[in-house]
């Protein structure tokens, strides 16, 4: 939520955890002059940004998230419980 001289920004983030899908949405409100200068540059940077920083944060993400090999590693210490593990894993 961002309210700044004359312009009103919201954001909603939706999780379908069965889908494995996440949406964002925002809105903008203009509501001054002061906020129609504003929101030009914003409205063309905008599209840009909403594509490239989703990628960005998921390819970190998955960076950082234990490869096949360690999985794999984890999984025969766990012995029999490795499915349980598995399920964990996917449902962060």
């Amino acid at each position: 939520m961002v309210d700044r001289r004359g312009l009103s920004a919201r954001a909603s983030l939706y999780v379908d955890r069965e889908a494995r899908r996440v949406s964002l949405t925002t809105v903008a409100r203009v509501e001054s002059l002061a906020g129609r200068l504003a929101s030009g540059p914003i409205s063309r940077a905008h599209p840009v940004l909403a594509r490239t920083v989703p990628r960005r944060e998921h390819r970190g993400t998955a960076r950082s998230a234990p490869g096949a090999a360690e999985r794999g590693r984890r999984r025969a210490a766990a012995g029999a419980g490795g499915g349980e593990m598995s399920a964990a894993f996917l449902n962060r």
